[in-house]
């Protein structure tokens, strides 16, 4: 998606405001930069070698203070397609540019684009310097592809002896291009896909050692072309708006972070409801454990995902990734990964509607870098 009007007004009126009232601003840069090389055992994905694109982008990360209770903040992301298309062209991407008022000490207001706080390292996903890991965990874009709202959130926080716990409730909409799931050889043309509806729960607990996540949210998909003809394979659809879907989603993580070992676990649940697609459930966790040693730190994942259809059976998939980092300094963190595993699919058939469960066996290697500046 690339950055909406919406937001590059905003960012515009953000710097004139900051910049006027002499406002305290943060302004940070990260990226990550890797190559890869990825086989499969499905026969519509080709093998890549040596591909840049994919897991390399450059981004700022931008807070300015504009009065005593309320600040702006914004984060921009260039990379390339999630294809992977080597011959792709990076687009700019806005994970968050949002407004934030302070309406009572322990309770704020966010006003703009958001993330949707799915997983334990929702808010910041795309900054590699802050992740243990090369690539997000599989299960994290198989479940929820989800990623960035417009919309409002309100926020509670209370610091307890333990930590800080926060309760927030958010609600939006959004909109994305939905070329990958209406077939370009159709009359349909410029399918989008419209994210309405979004009402959304999140709860949060952390300290120094210890970070808790569990969040619910449920929305409704409007699949809209301007074509006159229904997908080969799909079931009868109107013309203009194909259909609303609904789907809902639960996910739960725990992580553990000392000096001497590192632990991240989490499970997620999506349930998808559609006249034209039928019913799908979607299911998966992963544990990552880590062992620092010195600027060095071995690492390794399982995980595991199902898929189902209300057609057919569940078929699910393992997967294994072992890896290393190595901390070069503060702002450089090197990583490399090996990862193999079975993707659970399932997929329409063209002539007749219908379902097949499948499995596709793959193997990954990922080397590269992280870096902030």
């Amino acid at each position: 998606m690339k950055l909406p009007k919406k937001s590059i007004g905003f960012l515009l009126l953000v710097l004139s405001l900051s910049f006027s009232a002499q406002a305290a601003i943060s302004l940070n840069g990260f990226g990550s930069a890797y190559t890869y090389y990825n086989n499969t055992s499905e026969p519509s994905v080709s093998i890549d070698k040596g591909n840049w694109h994919r897991f390399s982008k450059i981004g700022i990360n931008f807070a300015g203070q504009l009065t005593e209770n309320s600040s702006a903040h914004l984060q921009a992301i260039a990379s390339g397609d999630d294809s992977g298309d080597a011959n792709s062209i990076w687009k700019l991407h806005a994970d968050y540019a949002f407004l934030k008022i302070q309406l009572h000490p322990n309770c704020k207001l966010q006003l703009g684009r958001q993330v949707f706080p799915i997983w334990l390292s929702s808010g910041y996903r795309d900054v590699g310097i802050e992740l243990p890991f090369a690539k997000q965990p599989n299960l994290t874009s198989e479940i929820s592809s989800f990623k960035s709202f417009n919309g409002a959130s309100v926020a509670a926080s209370m610091n307890g002896s333990l930590g800080k716990s926060t309760l927030r409730f958010y609600t939006g909409e959004e909109k994305s291009n939905a070329l990958e799931v209406v077939s370009t050889t159709t009359d349909y043309s410029n399918p989008q896909l419209q994210f309405k509806n979004i009402l959304g729960t999140n709860f949060s607990f952390e300290n120094e050692s210890w970070n808790f996540n569990a969040s619910f949210y449920t929305l409704e998909i409007d699949l809209q072309t301007q074509g006159n003809n229904p997908p080969p394979g799909y079931r009868d659809a109107p013309l203009a708006a194909l259909e609303v879907s609904k789907t809902d989603m639960i996910s739960i993580g725990l992580s553990y972070t000392s000096d001497r070992f590192l632990f991240v676990a989490e499970h997620g649940f999506f349930n998808f409801k559609s006249q034209l697609f039928g019913k799908i459930k979607k299911a998966g966790s992963y544990i990552l454990l880590g062992l620092p040693l010195g600027n060095f730190m071995p690492r390794y994942t399982a995980g595991w995902s199902e898929v189902k259809h209300e057609s057919e059976d569940a078929v699910g998939g393992l997967v294994q990734n072992l890896g290393l980092n190595y901390r070069f300094n503060e702002n450089i963190l090197f990583k490399a990964e090996y990862e193999r595993g079975v993707q659970p699919l399932i997929s329409n058939s063209a002539t007749g509607g219908e379902y097949a469960p499948s499995r596709a066996k793959y193997t990954t290697i990922l080397v590269g870098a992280d870096f902030g500046f």
